[in-house]
């Protein structure tokens, strides 16, 4: 076999075999082995060259080998051979010493490759990939996605002290992004944000002395001001978190393109996808629209259709206005009641269930209070709350708990919902009660998810 050019290692520019763009594996072939394309032939030998191409090709599938071609800093063109195994890390050491490299695909992809899908990345492995059919392009929809820009990370760095619309404009931004890591390209369908300010989020993310559990970039990462990571933190393993300098980005749903074989994963632990230090983020140009829009309007609320669904999933502090901050959004492809991961507040909307049982009662009484602090009120009066009573009494755990709030305002027929001690523990226990039962709604939302992906 001829010597397969080596431009990784190779400091020489006169190493390098000056060739035309290859398209196609066929092309390639023609440089590595010497054979002269069509053009350069008769007709008479049109059927040989041709054959010897397939022949070639196919001893190169049969053992799971690429070609590929390198664009130096120089005007020369390289090609080479890898698996697809080692063509990431080639990929990723190419592009550190500012050669640009382009998988090739085989004639037959390159001609099924179908021309109206609008779907664009501006990576090449990623595009690579789009072309043969090697990720799922369902969920990007009719999308465009570039990596993100010096603009866009010093607009997820700003201080929310100065625009509270920012918190609403970093969640947009960051919904339906794709984090790219290797051969692992993952969708972020939902993100929940946290400041980490406490004065400005009672949920703020808590430091300790194990610094490497924090989600703070620390400046060695690939964008400096962003660290993509895996942390384990309040009895949950494996969250995935978007973090800058201002925010902690949970990622509670999301789903592996790369792969047939996993699932869409929803709640607060993302085990398929394996950020570094050098994972990359891509943005989608929807959702630069919208978060375009909130910037301009300086709008708090991310969306007007659904308030519940911008609320995070929490379990505590019910009565501090800043847990009902909108910080939650959802990809284009999952936007909507079914295939959202459920939280408290819209655990209420689920198809399956009683509508009274303890998950919708209990989600019927967060609702109630989230309401009351949307409207910036302070007390709220036992007749209104007593409308999301059940017809019938029961002797369920949350139910209970419905009748305790009922007896904080026994005397005037008024509770005070701002910093009552007394309130929160009964929404505490509530909050307690109904989160488990999520994980099961969760899995039906998952398999909506597919049957989309269909």
């Amino acid at each position: 076999m001829p010597p397969i050019s080596n431009i990784l290692n190779a400091d020489n520019k006169d190493e390098m075999v000056s060739i035309k763009k290859a398209k196609t594996t066929a092309e390639a072939i023609t440089r590595l082995y010497g054979i002269q394309s069509s053009s350069d032939h008769e007709s008479s030998s049109n059927s040989t060259t041709s054959s010897q191409f397939k022949m070639i090709e196919g001893v190169l599938n049969s053992i799971n080998l690429k070609a590929y071609t390198m664009f130096p800093n120089t005007k020369d063109e390289c090609y080479s051979i890898s698996t697809d195994v080692q063509l990431p890390r080639i990929m990723m050491a190419c592009e550190e010493r500012g050669i640009n490299v382009v998988p090739c695909v085989s004639s037959e992809n390159n001609n099924n490759i179908d021309n109206t899908t609008k779907t664009e990345v501006n990576n090449d492995y990623i595009q690579y990939l789009i072309s043969t059919n090697k990720i799922n392009t369902t969920p990007l929809l009719t999308d465009k996605y570039t990596e993100i820009t010096e603009n866009q990370l010093e607009l997820l760095n700003e201080d929310w002290n100065f625009g509270f619309h920012l918190r609403a404009v970093s969640a947009q931004l960051l919904a339906g992004c794709l984090l790219v890591e290797k051969n692992e390209v993952l969708l972020v369908n939902c993100i929940e944000l946290y400041s980490r300010s406490k004065h400005q989020d009672i949920h703020s993310e808590r430091f300790d002395s194990a610094s490497s559990n924090s989600s703070a970039p620390i400046g060695d990462e690939l964008y400096e001001t962003i660290k993509i990571s895996n942390i384990d933190r309040d009895n949950s393993h494996n969250k995935l978190i978007i973090g800058s300098k201002i925010f902690s980005g949970l990622v509670t749903s999301s789903l592996r393109l790369d792969s047939e074989n996993q699932k869409p994963e929803l709640g607060p632990s993302t085990y398929f996808f394996h950020p570094t230090s050098t994972t990359k983020l891509f943005v989608s140009s929807s959702s630069i629209k919208r978060a375009n829009a909130l910037l301009a309007k300086k709008s708090t609320q991310i969306n007007n259709f659904d308030k519940f669904a911008q609320l995070r999933q929490l379990r505590s502090n019910f009565t501090i206005p800043t847990t009902y901050c909108f910080s939650r959004c959802s990809s284009r492809f999952t936007d909507n009641v079914h295939m959202r991961p459920y939280t408290i507040f819209t655990a209420f909307c689920a198809e399956e269930g009683d509508e009274f049982s303890d998950v919708k009662l209990g989600s019927s009484i967060m609702r109630f209070m989230a309401t009351v602090m949307f409207n910036q009120e302070r007390t709220f009066s036992c007749k209104q709350f007593a409308l999301i009573a059940p017809p019938l009494e029961k002797k369920t755990y949350v139910y209970l708990q419905y009748k305790k709030i009922l007896e904080l305002g026994s005397v005037n027929d008024t509770i005070t919902i701002f910093g009552n001690l007394a309130l929160e523990n009964i929404l505490f226990g509530i909050a307690e009660k109904i989160t488990p039962p999520l994980k099961e709604l969760n899995n039906k939302a998952s398999k909506k998810i597919l049957q989309r992906m269909k």
